[in-house]
């Protein structure tokens, strides 16, 4: 059965967070620190949100649930809203208050405005922004490339997501407004038009959302965040890592594309990750060139699934060429890499 997933996505640096339709969540990618390993269970969560080594989720009762490294978590149950930098943390409470924690060495905990008007948050990678009731923006944190002096004026903005040292706005007329950080084209290139519903900031890259259901993409291009954004009309929600992007379809699938080295696929023998069984459709025992969008893999595989437990076992007992000789596959230097399915089947990534 096909997962069903909220509007809630995430992408960060080397892992994706999802929540879905029963309101569980879902990692997967790198888990160095815990980051997918140590994921609560429960159906009892409404947002998701991650930085470099940690992340967090919000409960249905305004509580805070984080893991991964972190120092300390908000205790309080009148949250409404979570966001996460690199290595800081903040959160939206009922009262329209913020709250940061984490690392402050550029300001994001101690600079973190007062006031009771504020209606959305967003982190960057070491700055912070926040939208504000009166459809105003306020940044702080670290300002090397303008991410901070050079917010926007201007009382129609609706929506806020910030990149590394860029950050993008959506403003009530569809349009969007870039600003901070453009050595990648990340201001300069993004689209104009009035049609945007929906906007996320990466590493050095950023994501729309059109009110016709097709993605747009710009900035840095150099592992396919661009190039290779997805077709289609069908799409509902997007989420920026750091050199990959996903978006949520219609009927609750997931696509991702960029960059499949920084830990979304393990290239050691020795970890074995779970992926989300989304949209892997028709695989059956040498059937090749399936296209696979999950986060964490690239478009474009040949693969073969095999049901074996031998070849399973044979993988880790470094018994793996004489298996794959014995089972049809040709043996060269460039040994697949194995991915353990949800299911326990094995998937060979060539």
């Amino acid at each position: 059965m096909k997962r069903k997933y909220k509007q809630t996505i995430l992408g960060s640096s080397s892992y994706s967070l999802a929540l879905k339709e029963d309101g569980s969540l879902v990692s997967w990618g790198q888990d160095s620190d815990g980051q997918v390993s140590d994921a609560p269970s429960g159906n009892d969560f409404v947002a998701v949100a991650g930085g470099r080594r940690h992340s967090l989720a919000l409960k249905a009762n305004g509580s805070i649930v984080s893991w991964g490294i972190i120092d300390h978590t908000p205790s309080e149950s009148d949250f409404v809203a979570i966001a996460s930098g690199f290595y800081h943390s903040l959160a939206l409470k009922t009262d329209g208050s913020l709250v940061s924690w984490g690392n402050d060495a550029d300001g994001q905990v101690r600079n973190t405005p007062s006031g009771n008007d504020f209606v959305a948050v967003a982190g960057g990678y070491f700055h912070s922004l926040a939208l504000k009731a009166d459809g105003s923006l306020v940044s702080w944190g670290y300002n090397g490339s303008g991410q901070v002096r050079k917010t926007p004026s201007g009382n129609d903005f609706v929506a806020i997501s910030g990149g590394y040292s860029h950050s993008v706005a959506l403003k009530s007329d569809g349009s969007l407004v870039s600003w901070g950080n453009d050595a990648d084209g990340q201001v300069r290139n993004t689209p104009s038009g009035n049609d945007f519903v929906a906007v996320a900031g990466s590493r050095h890259h950023s994501l729309a959302l059109k009110s016709d259901g097709s993605l747009v993409s710009w900035g840095n291009d150099a592992d396919g965040q661009v190039r290779n954004t997805p077709s289609g009309n069908d799409f509902v929600a997007v989420a920026g890592g750091y050199f990959h992007s996903l978006a949520l379809k219609a009927d609750g699938s997931l696509v991702s594309w960029g960059r499949n080295g920084d830990g979304q696929v393990p290239e050691k023998t020795s970890d074995r990750i779970q992926i989300p069984d989304i949209n892997i459709k028709n695989i059956i025992a040498s059937e090749k060139q399936i296209k696979q969008q999950t986060a964490g893999l690239e478009h474009h595989f040949d693969y073969e699934v095999f049901d074996s437990e031998k070849v399973y076992q044979a993988w880790y007992q470094q018994e793996y060429r004489e298996t794959l000789k014995s089972i049809g596959l040709e043996t060269t230097e460039d040994v697949p890499t194995p991915l353990i399915l949800p299911d326990n089947r094995i998937l060979f990534i060539y």
